[in-house]
């Protein structure tokens, strides 16, 4: 069993139309790249694998569901005919929530939780010096899930219902 953590970043354009945002590892290597799909009624945002935001390599849809009781985000697997693979639900603009996996006899089972935290960045001596706060997520995973989707989906999340967040850079 390994407990080591990995980090990811992220760069972002969150200003551009389609607000796009890369997942970078710790050698700074493009994994994953997230943009916004336009012209949808719901919010809705693509993975793509990579650094680009092409089509031949999609590999999931982000589908917010807002007018719900609780709000959630459906995402929908490259290949899967229309049908969610996984469920997010919880306090999704505050401070957390749970991936689900869900199962072909109709449940569903947790494969990460995360929990959002508002971290300043140093105010002196500084060349990232900022005003604004940058959110960070601590994810627990359970085996066999894959880190970086769970990484690409917190900043999905992030991007959907935490409007007001300044990205970096």
């Amino acid at each position: 069993m390994s407990l080591a953590a990995r980090t990811y970043r992220q760069e972002g354009r969150p200003y551009s139309a389609r607000q796009k945002r890369v997942l970078l590892d710790s050698r700074g290597k493009a994994i994953a790249c997230m943009g916004l799909v336009l012209g949808r009624f719901r919010r809705t945002w693509a993975l793509y694998r990579g650094g680009h935001l092409d089509e031949g390599n999609r590999l999931a849809t982000f589908v917010g569901h807002f007018l719900a009781a609780e709000p959630a985000v459906s995402i929908t697997l490259k290949g899967s005919r229309g049908a969610s693979a996984f469920k997010i639900r919880g306090e999704l603009g505050a401070t957390s929530f749970k991936v689900s996996m869900k199962l072909p006899c109709g449940g569903e089972v947790a494969v990460a939780a995360a929990e959002r935290r508002q971290q300043p960045l140093p105010q002196r001596g500084s060349v990232a010096a900022s005003s604004e706060n940058s959110s960070t997520y601590d994810v627990l995973l359970e085996a066999g899930a894959d880190a970086a989707f769970v990484a690409a989906a917190c900043i999905v999340i992030d991007s959907m219902y935490n409007k007001s967040q300044r990205y970096q850079e």
